[in-house]
């Protein structure tokens, strides 16, 4: 293995991981600003809002991850054979956003014909969009961009909203906290499509590779990988809060919100600096008959284990802190700890079954999980805490099968 693809693989957490702390800072920030100037009820439906665009985008982009990396020998050196693949997903991608948010807003009684529908739906679809194009720059590589690009889109978006109130003297309304991010989005978008194009400008005359997609191959795996991260929602804090909300009420989940945000942070930027890492490092060594380099998937563990070094100190801190100011429930933070811990830990694993096509056994644990998970939820006598515990628990046997299948 080429020492380069190491050192890309090293930098690209590092600008990952740059990313996402800069990011969390700036959104801190302005949440915090804004829960102080607008009401409690505005505060509450542009943060729904945003939520559920973000997750509108996910669900519509799901799966992309599992086809990107597969077929990068494919078109790496070939526009033509880009454009033939990445086309077709990135309007396959806006049309189901786009559906996604009329199927919403049509639950919620939002008229077609309303500007929030108009912007909600640009909005997701724009993020869409940006999950694929995101995808493809960093499977190219191109942390450098990609995180200066998301880092200048958040900044903006900031100071459009408070330029617009401090220097306008005018009250912040819905459209004017959503419109500014569906502009920034946009753009973001240009910004990462010049990102791609510079990139093949510099690299498809090295190489003439005449490798044609197998489109129902990567059709298959994409839906392999759309059922699978479906299936891993239950596993999230951020869904699990909500559904514990609606079967217990708001005031039993407050204490476990703060266990969750306690660990939220630092659980998913590891996660996120080492799963887009390593599945672009995976993808840049696969060999030609489709199998990872055993040198290469032990360097990605051996960069998994120095980072689960930091998160558990990190992790542990932050729990003691929670507990200690503020009384977060204690099984909850347990569970929400493990549950970070093991999205970690899986990390390189999954990436590694999508690169190789071979997804198909984490989409069957992924759906046992989401029906065991399913179960609980209809049992009345279990605690919120404890079917917090029982649910880290059941991820972490599921984990350990994977594992075990995986060594």
């Amino acid at each position: 293995m080429p020492y380069s693809a190491e050192k890309k693989f090293i930098t690209s957490i590092r600008w990952n991981l740059l990313e996402g702390i800069t990011q969390n800072v700036l959104l801190f920030g302005h949440h915090l600003m804004l829960f102080n100037v607008v009401s409690r009820t505005l505060f509450g439906q542009a943060g729904t809002a945003i939520a559920t665009t973000y997750l509108l985008a996910h669900v519509a982009s799901a799966g992309f991850y599992a086809t990107i990396g597969s077929s990068f020998r494919s078109w790496r050196y070939c526009q033509h054979t880009f454009l033939v693949y990445i086309v077709p997903h990135i309007i396959g991608t806006a049309c189901v956003g786009f559906l996604l948010t009329g199927v919403v807003l049509a639950i919620t009684w939002v008229p077609v014909g309303n500007v929030s529908y108009l912007i909600l739906s640009g909005l997701v679809i724009s993020e869409a969009v940006r999950e694929t194009l995101k995808a493809t720059a960093q499977t190219i590589f191109a942390n450098k961009a990609h995180t200066t690009i998301n880092t200048l889109a958040i900044a903006a978006y900031c100071t459009i909203v408070w330029s617009y109130y401090y220097i306008g003297n005018s009250n912040l309304n819905l459209h004017a906290l959503l419109l500014p991010l569906l502009g920034t989005s946009v753009v973001a978008n240009v910004a990462l499509l010049y990102t791609i194009a510079h990139w093949f400008g510099k690299t498809t005359d090295q190489e003439n590779d005449t490798t044609h997609l197998q489109h129902k191959v990567l059709l298959k795996n994409r839906l392999h990988g759309a059922v699978y991260t479906l299936s891993s929602l239950p596993f999230n804090g951020n869904f699990l809060i909500p559904a514990l909300a609606f079967r217990s009420g708001f005031a039993d989940v407050a204490s476990l919100k703060l266990a969750n945000d306690a660990t939220h942070y630092i659980g998913n930027l590891m996660r996120k600096a080492l799963y887009t890492a390593s599945h672009s490092f995976f993808a840049h060594t696969l060999t030609a008959n489709g199998v990872i380099p055993q040198h290469s998937w032990r360097y990605a563990h051996a960069t998994l284990h120095c980072m689960l070094a930091w998160y558990i100190p990190l992790g542990i801190t932050a729990g003691c802190i929670a507990t200690l100011m503020a009384s977060a429930n204690l099984l909850a933070l347990l569970a929400f700890g493990l549950l970070k811990l093991g999205d970690c830990a899986i990390a390189p694993n999954e990436t590694r079954c999508f690169v190789e096509s071979k997804p198909h056994f984490l989409t069957a644990l992924g759906v046992v999980g989401c029906l065991v998970i399913a179960t609980l939820f209809t049992l009345p006598s279990l605690l919120p805490g404890l079917i917090l515990c029982v649910i880290a628990t059941i991820r972490i046997a599921l984990l350990c099968v994977f594992w075990s299948r995986m060594a």
